[in-house]
């Protein structure tokens, strides 16, 4: 099965949101038509921005709201793979990436597009947002800081995932972030083969890392301008085996 998508309109339907999540656990294609990241740049998405991590307005996420806060969470961190991707898609005239890379880096971009609007439309204008990201220095043109940074990013999104994955109630959310977590998985992969190709660098450990809120929102502030904060975190987190939430 292959769905063809050139509106970013077409992630909010019901029928499409089903079929892209089975096609997601199953390996299906999805076909994304010139103009999507143009037309996604700004709907429903991430506000980029040029102030100080944390300098802004408060985002406070409260977990009294159930799987709704693990689904806003998540929506910051799409927020921020789409637009950072985004706009490494939008350097590429004067970038050191090579047509390989640029296809990859294509399909990572569509990937968290799609992401970001599907949180959004499931959380529906009562529970999604937008955020501003915010990079430092980092220069977009320069393979090897994109690269490192780009690892970084998916690292935090699967640690995060699988931290948070322990918080959820609802099937139907623990199945959308599990379907997400996975693609997110293989971009931290091919990142990895980017970097150091045709070397175990794909999967450097047996075990992935677990991150509570407070350890991944921390990690995740360094590059959101909105001041990130909780209310009614859970009591506990159960660590998982590399020790580190």
């Amino acid at each position: 099965m292959r769905i063809e998508i050139s509106d970013a309109a077409q992630l909010h339907a019901p029928p499409t949101r089903r079929d892209f999540l089975r096609l997601v656990g199953a390996g299906g294609a999805l076909l994304f038509l010139p103009g999507l990241l143009s037309a996604c740049g700004s709907d429903a998405g991430a506000v980029t921005g040029t102030g100080a991590p944390g300098s802004g307005e408060p985002l406070v996420i409260d977990f009294s709201r159930g799987d709704v806060a693990v689904l806003q969470f998540a929506l910051v961190l799409e927020q921020l793979e789409a637009d950072f991707y985004s706009r490494i898609v939008a350097a590429f005239a004067s970038s050191g990436f090579s047509i390989a890379d640029q296809a990859v880096l294509s399909d990572i971009a569509n990937h968290e597009v799609v992401h970001r609007e599907l949180l959004s439309a499931t959380l529906g204008a009562d529970g999604s947002f937008a955020v501003s990201p915010t990079y430092g220095g980092l220069d977009f043109t320069k393979r090897a800081d994109v690269l490192a940074r780009a690892k970084a990013i998916e690292d935090l999104g699967v640690a995060t995932y699988d931290g948070v994955a322990q918080y959820l109630q609802g099937a139907d959310s623990l199945a959308l972030l599990a379907r997400i977590v996975s693609v997110e998985g293989r971009h931290a992969a091919v990142i990895r083969d980017l970097l150091d190709p045709l070397t175990g660098a794909f999967a450097p450990g047996a075990t992935d890392d677990l991150f509570s809120p407070p350890t991944a929102a921390t990690a995740l502030q360094g590059q959101i301008v909105d001041r990130i904060g909780f209310l009614a975190l859970p009591a506990g987190f159960v660590d998982g085996p590399n020790a580190n939430g």
